[in-house]
């Protein structure tokens, strides 16, 4: 069971909507006295309940539960997070070949002093 919290029998009230309490108990596989009963604040929905609750209508836990006012759960966008990889990628390979010019020019730097301290006989 969830804990115990007077907003989920607000929450479910909104969800549920036009519905009455048996067409949207018949949906979730409980019966009308179960949800009922959480609308009074008699009872929580178990775990599994408010799961498939949060599944159907899209909403987070925290909503349900009155924890949150940010109901809609944000879908995962592959696109947008592929176009900031490639971002984030192409900045890091160009700060990579960066690094590498400068290590390059140290290391010409390094030889050159190195070279000019050898005496030649």
């Amino acid at each position: 069971m969830i804990p115990n919290n007077t907003n989920v029998k607000d929450r479910l009230k909104e969800l549920r909507g036009e519905l009455t309490q048996a067409a949207f108990a018949e949906k979730f596989g409980v019966v009308a006295v179960t949800i009922s009963q959480i609308e009074k604040g008699k009872q929580n929905p178990s775990w599994d309940l408010a799961l498939r609750i949060c599944e159907e209508f899209n909403c987070s836990m925290d909503w349900l539960q009155g924890r949150s006012e940010t109901k809609q759960i944000q879908a995962f966008a592959p696109d947008a997070f592929k176009d900031k990889y490639y971002d984030l990628l192409e900045k890091s390979n160009a700060l990579k070949d960066k690094i590498i010019q400068l290590q390059d020019e140290l290391l010409v730097i390094n030889l050159n002093k190195n070279f000019s301290k050898i005496e030649v006989k």
